[in-house]
C-alpha cells in the first residue's frame, strides 16, 4: 500500500526539522498539510510545497 500525504510528511520533513512545531527562527508555519511559509527577508514570506 502507498504512503499517504502525511506519512509522506513525516518521514521526509519532520526528521529534517520542517515540521509544524519546528522552532527555527525562520520558520514561520512548518510544512504541514499544504504547504510551509518560511521568513525570506524583513516582512517577506516564501510559501514552499512539494
Amino acid at each position: 500500500m502507498p504512503l499517504s500525504e502525511f506519512e509522506i510528511i513525516a518521514s521526509y520533513f519532520q526528521q529534517a526539522g520542517l515540521s509544524a512545531d519546528a522552532s527555527h527562527p525562520n520558520i514561520t508555519l512548518g510544512i504541514g498539510d499544504d504547504c510551509a511559509l518560511l521568513m525570506v527577508n524583513d516582512g517577506h514570506q516564501m510559501a514552499v510545497n512539494s
